[in-house]
């Protein structure tokens, strides 16, 4: 679905190239995380991510682009579900991050 909403989904991999290009030359590269592992954490990011699966612009077109099905949009956010209410469940999200000057 990236390529339909021409984006590039490994981005990380570029924005050190894409910052140079761009006319930049003192870099800072640096990464910190997100990460879900709290009962109440777990709850708002696998509901979140329920609800959008089912319920967003994301669903809208991944049915539209026959990349999934809503029986399989369905499965997805019920496992979202089912993850968020596991106690030992944990979601880390990795950031990439460049600070830069000219």
């Amino acid at each position: 679905m990236t390529i339909a909403n021409k984006a590039e989904a490994d981005a990380g991999r570029y924005l050190s190239t894409w910052v140079r290009e761009a006319g930049f030359t003192d870099l800072r590269v640096t990464s910190s995380t997100w990460q879900f592992s709290t009962e109440a954490d777990r709850a708002w990011w696998g509901g979140l991510w329920a609800d959008r699966v089912r319920l967003s612009a994301f669903a809208d077109q991944a049915l539209s682009l026959g990349a999934s099905t809503q029986a399989e949009l369905e499965s997805i956010a019920e496992a979202f579900l089912s993850w968020s209410s596991t106690n030992d469940a944990t979601f880390t999200i990795p950031h990439g991050e460049v600070v830069a000057t000219r």
